[in-house]
């Protein structure tokens, strides 16, 4: 039915009230959930299960018995549903090239490749996983690198997520702390 002209402000109320509203205030009671579990229950039902068995060789982490830490730092980087610039700098509207690793030099986006295959703050954890870091060269490549389990790329993930919390901490108190006036750091 094509909608009138002059009455388009009445259609998109109606869209706005039958469709966004009853999504917003189901997202508002649900806030706890990920962006992705809260898509994949709410949005579109259909979606898990073609995510399930599309790509098989990517969604090896599902199929596979693991620790929970070990699968939800896999599902978190794979969702950026993570705390790193390239996602947290969207929340505060940061322009996507100004969302730089404040850990290095490198003037880099802090995103997924960054931090597990780049960054030389995190190159103590490459160090102990060079079997699953060795030939990637995009976050995409760890993914689909399965060898040698995909347990082992999930402790991966959490050590670096780990690693970042700690940082983030470290680089929020060296902000907080300001010497009091007169006070000569140097000494």
């Amino acid at each position: 039915m094509p909608i009138e002209r002059g009455k388009e402000s009445e259609h998109m109320l109606n869209f706005d009230i039958t469709i966004l509203e009853p999504l917003h205030t189901k997202w508002q009671t649900t806030t706890h959930r990920s962006k992705f579990e809260y898509y994949c229950k709410y949005v579109n039902t259909k979606y898990w299960e073609h995510y399930k068995t599309s790509q098989p060789e990517a969604q090896v982490h599902i199929r596979t018995p693991m620790p929970h830490m070990a699968r939800r730092a896999i599902s978190l980087m794979r969702t950026r549903s993570h705390m790193l610039k390239v996602e947290t700098g969207g929340w505060l509207k940061i322009d996507a090239q100004k969302r730089t690793c404040t850990s290095c030099d490198m003037q880099a986006i802090e995103d997924e490749t960054h931090v597990t295959l780049r960054c030389p703050a995190y190159e103590h954890i490459r160090a102990n996983f060079q079997q699953i870091t060795h030939g990637c060269h995009t976050f995409a490549d760890l993914l689909l690198k399965t060898a040698p389990s995909p347990t082992a790329l999930g402790t991966y993930f959490t050590r670096i997520l780990e690693h970042h919390k700690t940082l983030m901490e470290a680089s929020k108190e060296d902000k907080n702390h300001t010497p009091p006036q007169g006070e000569n750091i140097s000494s």
